[in-house]
């Protein structure tokens, strides 16, 4: 299914796309599966915007928790590349919500990271501050495997008084 997606052209895929909306949490289950994540992050990469608006709108609905997943973390990340700016503004909302959560499992450093590469200067300030506002928050990304580097763009951005805590 995967090459399939890679060689069809995006109007070829609706079938694929159906096939995902038409059972209630199919796409959420998927996104978490090893190689479902991969099917999802391909159709939201290959498909026109129009095409994987439900794609999105499901990813979005349960962001909190895909954030935290091995596998739907990538499936997050791959719609904060790809989204549209209402699509990632809601995904960061999100995630700034759940920051404490997101901030402090193993997968929530790839998230942060790929916000702060995808985000407006604006988005970007407030995902640093929500995780400069919990000490234990910035700890545990910090020690991440990707966290760690989020933590230093976020430094980068933050100014003053909010950079020297």
């Amino acid at each position: 299914l995967q090459k399939c997606i890679a060689c069809l052209p995006p109007a070829a895929l609706q079938f694929v796309v159906d096939e995902l909306m038409g059972e209630e949490g199919l796409l959420t289950k998927m996104a978490r599966h090893r190689y479902g994540a991969r099917i999802v992050q391909r159709l939201l990469v290959r498909c026109e915007a129009s095409q994987v608006v439900g794609i999105a709108e499901a990813v979005l609905q349960d962001a909190a928790a895909l954030c935290c997943h091995s596998f739907g973390s990538h499936v997050v990340q791959r719609l904060l590349e790809v989204g549209t700016a209402e699509q990632r503004s809601s995904l960061l909302r999100t995630i700034v919500e759940n920051m404490q959560t997101v901030g402090c499992c193993s997968s929530g450093g790839g998230v942060v990271a790929a916000a702060l590469a995808h985000a407006s200067a604006e988005d970007r300030l407030l995902v640093a501050r929500a995780v400069v506002g919990d000490a234990s928050t910035l700890y545990q990304l910090a020690r991440g495997r990707h966290g760690h580097a989020a933590v230093l763009q976020m430094l980068s951005e933050l100014q003053g008084p909010e950079r020297a805590r």
